[in-house]
């Protein structure tokens, strides 16, 4: 949550000589650099889905989203997936269909 992207875990285990960034020990201490949010924009990721910038009020699911990743493209901030799981009223965050158009409060 520091730097609003679950993308900065690159940054975190770069500064901190991790290993391997998946396994972290009770107790260890890690150090927080200061550094800008990344965000994935403008290309395909490694499961080809886009990663593109949402501008619109309103967006249609493609196969491979989910709130997250919405989230990262529409507001650059990928916490903000509550906020358009509220504004669509649904009662599973995790269960979105392909080409449901979804409202994105701007």
């Amino acid at each position: 949550k520091y730097y609003k992207s679950g993308y900065n875990w690159v940054t975190l285990a770069k500064t901190n000589n991790l290993a391997n960034p998946d396994i972290l020990n009770v107790d260890q201490e890690l150090t927080v650099p200061k550094a800008d949010p990344i965000y994935p924009v403008g290309s395909l990721n490694g499961d080809g889905i886009s990663t593109e910038a949402i501008t619109a009020s309103k967006y249609k699911v493609v196969k491979g989203d989910d709130l997250w990743t919405i989230s990262c493209r529409a507001y650059a901030d990928c916490y903000k997936w509550t906020e358009i799981a509220k504004a669509n009223n649904l009662s599973n965050p995790d269960v979105i269909e392909v080409d449901q158009e979804l409202s994105l409060p701007r």
